[in-house]
């Protein structure tokens, strides 16, 4: 009879054991998810703006026809230019809170593990 609580309590405990990691990953799968879809969202947006067209610009006054359009591409060419660096800041904003969430967990990990131990 003893023998039969031990096993329905070593069971019991296993299934928490086991419901408890299944939780955990899910929720980080979501979190995973989550923050995969903000940045999706972010770079979506900054796609949608498309640089003009250097034909469709007005003239540039007081400038020779070949200098205004030189001046007109060179337009286009900063703004493409200013839009791959918000990108790249985008995605290197993107980077440094993904390496901070990875520090918080690996450091709880650390945490949990030691006073699992016993504080040793």
């Amino acid at each position: 009879m003893v023998a039969g609580l031990i096993i329905q309590v070593v069971c019991f405990a296993l299934g928490v054991v086991v419901v408890f990691f299944v939780c955990s990953h899910l929720y980080t799968k979501g979190f995973v998810a989550g923050a995969r879809s903000e940045a999706q969202g972010w770079l979506d947006a900054i796609n949608k703006i498309i640089p003009p067209n250097w034909q469709s610009l007005p003239d540039v006054p007081d400038v020779d026809p070949e200098q205004s359009k030189e001046v007109r591409k060179l337009y286009v060419n900063t703004f493409k230019f200013a839009l791959d660096i918000i990108k790249e800041e985008i995605a290197m904003n993107r980077i440094a809170a993904i390496a901070t969430d990875v520090a918080k967990a690996s450091l709880a990990d650390d945490r949990g593990s030691v006073s699992q131990r016993g504080g040793a």
